[in-house]
């Protein structure tokens, strides 16, 4: 069964929406961007979330002494590095925390299955490159780059997904997780109902 993290929770309506859907992980960006929120305020939120809901960070090039603070202080289950940061850098956080780490990977080129293994991370996310910024862009990839890695068990789909597409998109590739935030939102805040309808596309689908 393929599974669905919703990024990207601001509000308390979010938690109550997605403890409707029950998705099996949500994103809080704590990076610079329209969805940004602070450790604080993701630990009052999370304290209503439903609690089989795993809590994922979304961190852009961050410090990592802080990176970490951010993780203990709102209580977060897993880390997402969704820059720039080198496999060096993934070595140095493996080094103070425990947290299961996603490295996200921005595709504009073919990438090898030596590419992802320089990184010793848990997961990987593949989102849509593009200058405009890292993800929640609503913007989609070719997904023939993601051959190299049929079969895997700890991919990740981002970019672009949406009701509209997601049964053509797992069609062509099945993934450990997707990932949405755009394509679950009216007007720049998330929707109740599309998160529940995307939810039940990607349960019924991955039946099929």
């Amino acid at each position: 069964m393929v599974k669905v993290k919703i990024c990207g929770l601001q509000t308390t309506a979010d938690i109550d929406a997605v403890n409707e859907a029950l998705p099996e992980f949500v994103g809080f960006v704590f990076a610079k961007s329209k969805r940004q929120v602070t450790a604080e305020a993701v630990r009052e939120m999370a304290e209503g979330l439903v609690p089989t809901i795993k809590k994922v960070g979304v961190f852009v090039n961050a410090d990592i002494d802080q990176m970490l603070l951010d993780c203990k202080t709102a209580r977060l289950d897993y880390i997402q590095l969704h820059g720039d940061e080198t496999p060096d850098d993934i070595r140095r956080i493996r080094k103070k925390t425990d947290l299961p780490i996603i490295k996200a990977i921005r595709m504009r080129a073919p990438m090898t299955e030596a590419d992802l293994n320089q990184y010793d991370a848990d997961y990987f996310l593949f989102d849509v490159y593009s200058e405009k910024g890292y993800g929640g862009i609503g913007e989609s990839f070719d997904l023939h780059l993601m051959e190299p890695f049929r079969g895997r068990n700890n991919i990740i789909l981002a970019g672009g997904l949406s009701s509209d597409n997601i049964i053509e998109k797992l069609s062509q590739f099945t993934p450990f997780m997707i990932d949405v935030s755009s394509g679950v939102e009216t007007d720049g805040m998330k929707d109740r109902e599309k998160i529940k309808q995307i939810i039940s596309l990607v349960q019924d689908g991955s039946q099929h």
